[in-house]
């Protein structure tokens, strides 16, 4: 408690409402620019053949480079928003 103000009530998921929405915002933002850089690396492959005699540097480079940011992506939201070991419902105080 800090300041005189608690807001949560008990150990669920809506306990704190507000900080319950904002990380649903950050979980959903995870996976959608991961995707959204899958989706691009996809291209950048699928176009590889057909530039190569116009780009002789070719696009493959950037299919790896995108899914080295997916899997970035994609590991980071699995730290941060992942099971917490040892923080469960009972360890609250009060239950």
């Amino acid at each position: 408690m800090r300041f005189g103000y608690c807001e949560r009530d008990d150990a669920g998921f809506w306990a704190e409402p507000v900080n319950a929405v904002t990380n649903g915002a950050f979980l959903a933002a995870a996976p959608a620019s991961a995707s959204a850089a899958f989706a691009v690396s996809l291209t950048m492959r699928s176009l590889d053949g057909p530039l190569c005699g116009v780009f002789p540097l070719g696009t493959h480079w950037l299919w790896h480079l995108l899914n080295a940011l997916v899997l970035y992506l994609l590991l980071r939201a699995a730290v941060l928003f992942g099971p917490r070991p040892g923080v469960t419902a009972w360890s609250f105080p009060g239950r």
